[in-house]
């Protein structure tokens, strides 16, 4: 592991980008799958490079500095969407996968978005709020739309156009000068009644929040973080800043079947997840130990450990390697929100030697 940590600190969404850009440009900042299930890696410099083309294309087309929804499944297209439209001075508004088509004609009209980029499990979920809202307005309304998953040329061809254009010249996206002060961020969440609120945050808001974890807690250029949090919920969304401004590693998960398989694939050292999958994956290795008739040996496991701990000595991730490998064998740090976590499950897991800490966050706030 790491020793030392670079922070980069930044007043920006896009101060934090280009900042650990210029520190670690061709390290890994995402890993994804390919078509064929291979994985592939992309650097630091791409990410922002790809950012910076879409972000142009978005520019040429007057839109970069308007509200833009971002809707569907996790993955490195959407965040290519969300950092093109921060870093350029607009105002990503992430949208619940899980909206109903009224739920999201509301939310589409009071964001007032100009363009929605859309996954493909989503698309009928989209079209049919467009549908509403032109019924309800006697006109169709004027939102351009850019699929972003399953049909991925449409990005690529964005990125290559901006990328042309910025060859030839255009370079309005990297002259672009943000207030912290400014809005960069719209996330509906419920609130006190049925009805979602749109919460505006800043550059600041979110800049702060990343550089006030860098302090709280430890986080390395060799982490690799399974981003599995929705990005529409600022504890997903903002986790993964957090990680990329340390010069970590993002990945995505297949499902949630499949965590654990994925864990040990991209050895992940992280994850940030909600209560009920953490408690599943306590609950996992424990009915494994008792069906392996080793409930005893992980018992004196423990009472070693905690005795040696008392003079000084920390060898649980030795004595509990066969443990921690069930989990993919690189497993250091799990942070659980949204909901209070079974203290079994976090007392269980930091005395395996995996820091297991209770997150707190308001999308509000």
């Amino acid at each position: 592991m790491c020793k030392e940590k670079f922070i980069n600190y930044g007043r920006t969404i896009r101060e934090v980008i280009f900042n650990v850009e210029k520190q670690y440009p061709t390290k890994y900042a995402f890993k994804v799958k390919d078509k064929k299930k291979n994985i592939v890696p992309v650097t630091y410099e791409q990410m922002l490079e790809d950012a910076e083309n879409l972000g142009s294309e978005l520019m040429a087309q007057g839109l970069c500095h308007s509200p833009i929804g971002i809707i569907g499944d996790n993955s490195y297209e959407w965040f290519n969407a969300f950092l093109a439209v921060a870093c350029g001075g607009g105002v990503a508004v992430p949208f619940d996968k899980g909206f109903t088509e009224e739920e999201l004609a509301s939310c589409i009209s009071r964001s007032r978005v100009k363009a929605i980029f859309y996954g493909d499990t989503v698309e009928p979920v989209v079209k049919g709020a467009l549908e509403l809202l032109a019924e309800e307005n006697g006109a169709a309304q004027d939102v351009k739309l850019f699929p972003i998953k399953g049909d991925a040329e449409c990005l690529s061809q964005m990125k290559e156009a901006g990328k042309e254009k910025r060859a030839a010249g255009f370079d309005e996206y990297d002259k672009v000068v943000i207030d912290e002060n400014q809005l960069a961020v719209i996330l509906f969440t419920s609130g006190t009644t049925s009805s979602s609120k749109a919460v505006m945050l800043s550059h600041i808001n979110i800049a702060s929040n990343i550089e006030a974890m860098q302090h709280y807690e430890s986080f390395y250029d060799d982490d690799v973080n399974m981003a599995f949090l929705p990005f529409h919920h600022s504890f997903g969304l903002v986790g993964v800043l957090v990680y990329l401004a340390s010069g970590a590693c993002n990945v995505f998960c297949d499902g949630l079947k499949y965590v654990t398989k994925n864990m040990e694939e991209y050895g992940v050292t992280v994850f940030v997840g909600v209560p009920l999958i953490v408690e599943n994956m306590y609950k996992k290795i424990m009915i494994q130990v008792k069906k392996m008739g080793k409930e005893g040996k992980v018992k004196m496991g423990l009472k070693i450990s905690k005795a040696l701990r008392a003079v000084g000595i920390d060898i649980r991730r030795k004595i509990f390697k066969e443990i921690i490998d069930k989990l993919g064998g690189k497993l250091r740090l799990v942070i659980c929100g949204a909901a209070p976590l079974a203290p079994e499950a976090a007392i269980g897991f930091n005395n395996f030697g995996i820091i297991t800490l209770q997150g707190y966050g308001l999308t509000e706030t």
